[in-house]
């Protein structure tokens, strides 16, 4: 064999331990990954799962309108109009922020209303 065979054969010899070693990192990442879904969904499961009333102050936003929101947490379109008080005739159109300065509602506490009354429905 010529000089440049056994270069050849060294080549390839490195070259595979490369790609070897990079499957087995991506073997070993994607092992972690699902255990790590696994053990999620198992969480998820024991602590009685996820509610669709159940609602998260991150969740619900300023912009947001009445009817969005009924839409977003499956309520019936006059829930919030009955359980808030709302006799605006632009309900569910129209906007928390919009709502909270025209009642001098602070926006937070609103959504706070907001929030109770989507989990309040949820305990139903």
């Amino acid at each position: 064999m010529t000089e440049i065979h056994h270069k050849i054969k060294a080549f390839v010899k490195k070259d595979f331990l490369i790609r070897s070693l990079v499957v087995l990192a991506l073997v070993i990442l994607i092992i972690g990954e699902v255990t790590v879904l696994i053990q999620d969904f198992y969480t998820t499961h024991q602590s009685g799962g996820i509610k669709p009333h159940e609602a998260s102050e991150r969740r619900i936003e300023p912009w947001m309108t009445f009817n969005y929101i009924n839409i977003l947490f499956n309520l019936p379109s006059d829930y919030l109009r009955d359980r808030l008080a709302i006799k605006d005739e632009r309900y569910p159109n129209l906007e928390i922020r919009r709502f909270a300065k025209e009642q001098v509602i602070e926006q937070d506490f609103l959504i706070k209303l907001i929030t109770t009354a989507i989990d309040q429905y949820g305990e139903r």
